[in-house]
């Protein structure tokens, strides 16, 4: 009877080491799991929860069919699509775009923000003279900058929007999205027409919203646009942020077809980044475009 008690105190103890090694190993994977969720500003980590572009939707009522995408799972950039922007400098603070800063990688469009040369290079794309719309919903899927000290875009734009004639009807830049605001969770929209600022005119209309969004600057998002006969209407993971009406354009909503930018860039309005976080990197899983379908 004493050795049948033993056995069954054996028998307990090895019970309780066997649910505290299983307990052990539970914590073990939370704490793992949560290292590798941290974002990082470089492109190590692979894009997920992409089911792949959808033929067709509907958006705010407004039927839409698949007209462009690029989802950057190459090893290249799809020339066909894309052109390089310029090596322009941009803004005010001698920040040149460098096709060098522009690459493929992982699922992603990896747009580079680096220093050499006594130089901040950055990466911009865009579809002029290869592709454009006039109407429909815009999307972008990606991971914004992960420090600070510049902004990444994604964007409309044409000649048009330099032509000073009263109107925004002949061109408009439509700023889908710029991150210019690390560490505030704030995201800016934005409207320019009638813009020859860059000719060393004046911008003579424009109007602007900034979002707030918790966390927006950690994983991926999507950053969208629906734009109509009669309206603008900015999204944020799906939900509306921001809506222009034509009542609320002076010069009317954009009546002509716009080419695509994806950029990154930097100047006073963040100021320069630190060279000792250089590169960084703005990744892109995907672009599409709708267009509305007619009924």
């Amino acid at each position: 009877m004493k050795g049948k008690y033993i056995s069954w105190i054996m028998a307990l103890a090895v019970l309780v080491m066997v649910f505290a090694v299983l307990t052990g190993c539970d914590n073990d994977v939370t704490t793992e799991g949560l290292a590798q969720a941290t974002p990082t500003s470089t492109p190590t980590s692979t894009p997920t929860a992409n089911p792949g572009p959808q033929q067709y939707l509907t958006v705010d009522g407004y039927n839409l069919e698949l007209a462009f995408c690029d989802e950057f799972n190459g090893n290249n950039l799809n020339q066909a699509l894309w052109s390089y922007c310029p090596a322009w400098e941009r803004q005010d603070l001698g920040n040149m775009w460098d096709k060098k800063q522009v690459s493929v990688s992982d699922g992603n469009l990896v747009l580079n923000m680096d220093y050499g040369d006594g130089v901040y290079k950055s990466g911009a794309i865009r579809t002029i003279n290869k592709y454009q719309q006039k109407y429909g919903y815009f999307e972008i899927r990606c991971q914004i900058n992960q420090v600070p000290g510049f902004w990444c875009a994604f964007w409309l734009y044409c000649t048009g929007v330099s032509g000073a004639n009263g109107s925004g009807e002949d061109g408009t830049e439509i700023d889908i999205f710029e991150s210019a605001y690390y560490g505030k969770d704030l995201i800016g929209h934005a409207i320019h027409y009638d813009d020859d600022s860059w000719q060393g005119g004046n911008s003579i209309y424009s109007d602007s919203y900034t979002s707030y969004v918790q966390g927006i600057y950690e994983g991926y998002h999507t950053f969208s646009l629906l734009w109509t006969p009669n309206q603008y209407v900015w999204y944020i993971d799906g939900q509306e942020v921001w809506r222009l009406t034509e009542k609320d354009v002076p010069g009317g909503i954009c009546q002509v077809p716009l080419y695509l930018k994806v950029s990154v860039e930097t100047g006073s309005w963040t100021g320069l980044p630190d060279q000792k976080d250089m590169p960084a990197s703005f990744l892109v899983d995907y672009v599409r475009t709708y267009t509305i379908i007619e009924e």
